[in-house]
């Protein structure tokens, strides 16, 4: 039984922004774009009691990329349009902090802040870094495919081609 959402921000609740050769979380409160389809999704999921989070990586404020005013934009948007039960930054740029994904240390965090129990509880993600860092908490993982992000030796138990997927996933899994 499913109980607990662990969502990463970018690029599962908003698009992710497609910089030279690579891509980025947003850098600008005017770059930040709500996905439609997380907003029908979170919209079917908000009636069925799920206690949702947010756990995002936000290294741009410390590398200079990104000014904290505009991430305090961005997150006021979330937390006027949704009903998160906490959003969990991790602003540290390198691998090596515990809290930053791939590691598990933001979702250990909300795990034992909540009392949650891991059975109980799934990531949505779009990286392969959000899929390493759910299995090191030892918690389900559902992937959203794309073509800027490749799976590494950690596979999701679930991939899906959309965010319409996510609650099928969630549904059978409750029925189990």
């Amino acid at each position: 039984m499913i109980k607990n959402i662990f969502f990463d921000r970018d690029g599962v609740i908003n698009h992710v922004v497609f910089r030279e050769k690579f891509e980025t979380a947003p850098w600008t409160f005017d770059e930040f774009k709500i996905r439609e389809d997380f907003v029908e999704l979170y919209d079917s999921l908000k009636h069925k009691d799920y206690n949702m989070f947010v756990v995002s990586n936000q290294p741009d404020v410390i590398r200079g990329d990104m000014k904290q005013e505009e991430l305090d934009k961005i997150t006021k948007v979330i937390t006027d349009k949704f009903d998160f039960k906490e959003i969990v930054y991790c602003y540290d740029s390198e691998n090596t902090s515990f809290n930053r994904k791939p590691n598990p240390g933001m979702l250990l965090g909300l795990i034992e802040r909540y009392n949650l129990n891991r059975d109980e509880t799934i990531m949505v993600g779009d990286t392969w870094k959000d899929i390493e860092a759910s299995h090191k908490a030892g918690i389900k993982t559902i992937y959203i495919k794309n073509n800027y992000n490749k799976l590494n030796s950690y596979l999701p138990d679930f991939e899906v081609d959309t965010l319409h997927e996510v609650e099928d996933i969630i549904n059978k899994l409750n029925k189990e």
